[in-house]
């Protein structure tokens, strides 16, 4: 595939409420990548992005609450409705149905996508998430602590994210991508308000009953060493989905695709290019 198809169009599309800054890369099949909390377009590593470009029409966006894209103050954030934003979306942006990927909340939004538009979701990969109240396992009260904690200099904020997001070990490795990481994170942070909306949104997410009435191809993938949404939940997951598969990178943290790039773009593809 030439260096002109990989190009990037960032734009903007109304949406409901909202104008969702999103971004398209590469032709071929479509696949939504949907980012965590207070995340954004610029969070995803471009050599990942660029490498799922030479097979997929790649659709990234900032969420309701995040990044660039304008959200009304007096919105209350939840799941399902940032699940009706990027069905919106996808219609703006042509895409009928897609791959779909999730991330962490993302991962969320995912799974309330796939129940509430089924005819969306081609296939599902849900990556680092839970299936909310009533069925999930929590990270302690250290680690939530720890993430509410908006407190200090942005700078100050994502180092302290980012020690809850990668494993230490590397973290010590890979400092520079770490650092990279951190500088892409502050092109656009959430503010407080909506910070704490995209929190609770996550906090009052349930699907765990509802789970078994998804019934396209599904892939459950974490890190072992995760300590925002412990592996317990990716087990619970495939329990609760039909002949869902599980992938477990042994000793990874939260950020599974940042740490285990080239392990996880192996998996993805061969799960969605898997015909069976």
């Amino acid at each position: 595939m030439g260096e002109d198809t990989l190009k990037s169009h960032t734009q903007t599309a109304r949406v409901g409420d909202l104008d969702i800054r999103y971004t398209l890369t590469g032709e071929g099949h479509p696949l939504v990548l949907i980012i965590g909390l207070l995340g954004s377009t610029d969070w995803w590593e471009p050599a990942f992005i660029d490498s799922l470009a030479r097979r997929y029409r790649v659709l990234v966006f900032d969420n309701r609450g995040a990044g660039n894209t304008v959200t009304p103050d007096d919105t209350k954030i939840t799941i399902p409705l940032m699940a009706g934003d990027t069905a919106g979306l996808m219609d703006a942006v042509g895409f009928k149905s897609a791959y779909v990927l999730g991330f962490s909340m993302g991962g969320m939004i995912a799974q309330e996508l796939t129940l509430l538009y089924p005819e969306k979701v081609e296939k599902l990969a849900l990556c680092s998430t839970n299936c909310g109240k009533g069925g999930s396992v929590f990270a302690g009260r250290d680690v939530l602590k720890k993430l509410a904690d908006r407190s200090g200099t942005p700078v100050e904020q994502v180092e302290r994210f980012c020690s809850l997001f990668f494993c230490e070990e590397w973290l010590e490795i890979h400092g520079e991508d770490g650092e990279e990481f951190m500088n892409r994170y502050l092109e656009s942070p959430a503010n407080d308000h909506n910070a704490t909306l995209q929190f609770m949104a996550m906090v009052t997410f349930a699907a765990c009953e509802r789970l078994p009435r998804i019934e396209v191809p599904t892939l459950v993938a974490c890190g072992t060493g995760d300590l925002l949404l412990p592996p317990e939940n990716s087990k619970i997951i495939q329990d609760r989905i039909p002949g869902s598969r599980l992938v477990m990178y042994e000793g990874a943290g939260h950020g599974i695709m940042w740490e285990r790039r080239e392990d996880f773009l192996r998996d993805l593809v061969a799960f969605l290019e898997d015909e069976a």
